[in-house]
């Protein structure tokens, strides 16, 4: 179990069915000190992601209320800054970054359209740091 400010991911490798229940009994365990410590869980916004592998297994998660949610069940994540794919390809995060670029270097040619070459190649020049800063920073992070 790793938690990052109020963000807490708890994983394992499922190979067996004694595998399933570790997790499970991390989930309950995890509802259980979160209870006693009065921090409150938000089984809503838990998700699971089954990485490499089809299996269907459901989780649940006892919230405040006594009452057993099951656990959404998901494809794709972003976690600091970087998308996570069940299959583990890193298409989603390139296609990402290429909407940025592109979409900050349409930005750059609606709000410039009547230059001359000179101008447009002043501004070119300025500009294309900030377009690659931005395919650089979401090609790593976003």
């Amino acid at each position: 179990m790793r938690m990052f400010a109020d963000d807490v991911k708890i994983w394992n490798v499922i190979r067996t069915d004694a595998d399933d229940d570790s997790l499970q009994e991390d989930l309950n365990s995890l509802a259980r000190w979160s209870s006693k410590w009065f921090l409150k869980l938000n089984s809503g916004k838990c998700k699971v992601m089954h990485i490499g592998h089809g299996t269907c297994t459901e989780y649940h998660i006892t919230n405040d209320d006594s009452n057993n949610n099951v656990i959404k069940q998901i494809t794709e994540k972003k976690g600091l800054g970087v998308y996570i794919t069940a299959d583990l390809k890193p298409s989603t995060q390139c296609v990402r970054a290429a909407a940025k670029a592109r979409s900050v270097s349409g930005m750059a040619k609606r709000n410039f359209r009547r230059l001359d070459k000179e101008d447009f190649l002043l501004i070119s020049r300025r500009t294309s740091g900030l377009i690659r800063s931005t395919v650089s920073r979401h090609g790593q992070r976003t």
